[in-house]
């Protein structure tokens, strides 16, 4: 759906699915999968194991250590993987390669401003909760 072009149109989610499914395999689903999940644990442990102490600086590092990971799942699921590029190191290696640390990088403006209303929520609940508890 992310990939849709011009004419071509999904006919929805489960189509979709099975399109894929049927096309690629089942794993062409979870394509991408193991860099989001890893993303999100240093980012959990940097926002919530040190909150306290990295509350100001808490976007900047966080998605410093993380969003390489988010740039390499979108593109491992946006884009076609070759048989190089069909592990999170592949496909690192491939994108250090060919554009260069700075592609690990590239948009990460526009994601912080995206994770800045998630996180106020994010820790102001657990302030909340911290205070109950």
């Amino acid at each position: 759906l992310i990939m849709q072009t011009g004419d071509k149109v999904s006919a929805g989610v489960f189509k979709t699915i099975l399109e894929i499914q049927r096309k690629e395999g089942r794993r062409a689903l979870y394509m991408g999968l193991k860099p989001s999940l890893l993303g999100i644990i240093p980012e959990a442990a940097i926002a919530y194991g040190c909150s306290d102490l990295l509350k100001q600086a808490y976007g900047k590092l966080a998605q410093a250590v993380a969003y390489p990971l988010e740039v390499i799942a979108k593109r491992m699921q946006c884009q076609g993987c070759s048989v190089a590029e069909r592990t999170v190191v592949g496909a690192a290696r491939n994108i250090l390669r060919e554009e260069g640390v700075t592609a690990l990088y590239r948009g990460i403006i526009p994601a912080s401003v995206k994770v800045l209303p998630m996180a106020m929520v994010s820790f102001g609940v657990y302030e909340v909760m911290t205070q109950l508890l």
